[in-house]
C-alpha cells in the first residue's frame, strides 16, 4: 500500500478514521466532500474536489450514508477512469451494493 493516493468520499467519523489507518500504511490520502475539515490536516489528508479526487486516486472509498441524495453516486462516468476500487458495504467479494452499481 506504501504509495498509493487513496480518495475517500465523505469524511465524517468513519472516513477520518479510515483515512488515519492509511496514512499508518504509508498511503496519501485525498478526501472530498461539502467543505474542507479541520480534521483533515490533523491526519495529513488533502482536500481536493470531487474531479481531482477521481483523477490522482488510485482507490477511491466511498463512506458516506446511503439516503436518496447520494444513491447512484457512484455511476459509469465516475467507476470507469478508475485504477481499482473499493467498497465498504458487506458484499460478496468481487460484487459491489446494488447502489454502486454501475448503470
Amino acid at each position: 500500500m506504501l504509495g498509493w493516493q487513496v480518495g475517500v468520499v465523505g469524511f465524517g467519523r468513519i472516513g477520518q478514521a479510515v483515512a488515519k489507518r492509511l496514512k499508518a500504511f504509508g498511503c496519501t490520502v485525498l478526501y472530498t466532500g461539502p467543505r474542507e475539515k479541520p480534521e483533515g490536516a490533523a491526519v495529513g489528508a488533502e482536500f481536493v474536489d470531487e474531479a481531482e479526487l477521481f483523477s490522482r486516486s488510485d482507490f477511491v472509498v466511498p463512506m458516506f450514508p446511503l439516503t436518496a441524495e447520494t444513491t447512484g453516486y457512484f455511476n459509469a462516468a465516475r467507476w470507469v477512469p478508475r485504477k481499482h476500487q473499493c467498497s465498504a458495504g458487506r458484499e460478496k467479494p468481487g460484487s459491489a451494493p446494488a447502489s454502486f452499481q454501475v448503470r
